[in-house]
């Protein structure tokens, strides 16, 4: 398993022949990937809520502790909030789902809903973060 956190290396990782290629995807992969997109937000955002609740009960720590350490894990999960839905171009989407991918939150359902070209471009490039 590979991991990373930035943009730089999750292109470089993709590979840009595989990239060009894939650069402007169908209407219908469009227009799946516009609900993929808005499940797997919400998706990251309830284990960033759950992860929030979790620091939140923790009798462990002070408030001060508490807020801390929310303040830095919202702040962190901002930025990958950021990096991998932050897009709203056809010519962006194989990154955004690569990276969508990387952090564990497609789900096989989800990328059984694009054309074969997309499902092979994303099993071919089989990289989690997890």
């Amino acid at each position: 398993m590979l991991a990373f956190t930035g943009l730089a290396n999750a292109r470089r990782l993709m590979g840009k022949t595989s990239l060009k290629r894939l650069a402007m995807i169908s209407e219908a992969d469009w227009k799946h990937f516009k609900t993929v997109q808005a499940a797997t937000l919400d998706k990251f955002c309830k284990q960033i809520l759950d992860d929030a609740s979790e620091t939140i009960n923790d009798v462990v720590l002070s408030n001060h502790e508490k807020y801390i350490s929310l303040y830095r894990m919202i702040e962190k999960r901002d930025k990958r909030i950021a990096e991998i839905f932050n897009y709203n171009s056809r010519s962006k989407v194989m990154l955004q789902l690569y990276l969508l991918k990387s952090e564990g939150l497609l789900e096989a359902v989800q990328i059984a809903g694009f054309s074969t070209e997309v499902q092979e471009y994303l099993t071919n490039n089989d990289l989690y973060v997890r």
